[in-house]
């Protein structure tokens, strides 16, 4: 169904700023791309973050499973 959806919303873009289907396709493929770099970015950053948590609480000697926030 996304498509399909993808597919209503570039027509109706197209019919108010002239550009092609094929242009719109093309706008709407780079910005997956991008938005794929971009999670893929978060998801680095996240697993980052975590190493640097569990290495800290390993260094402080604290059980992980027993804490409490």
């Amino acid at each position: 169904w996304l498509e399909k959806y993808m597919f209503c919303i570039l027509f109706q873009v197209a019919q108010y700023i002239h550009f092609s289907l094929p242009v719109l396709q093309a706008f709407l493929k780079k910005f997956k791309e991008e938005e794929e770099r971009e999670v893929e970015k978060i998801k680095e950053r996240f697993v980052r973050a975590l190493l640097a948590l569990f290495s800290l609480a390993v260094s402080l000697h604290v059980d992980y499973r027993t804490s409490r926030l």
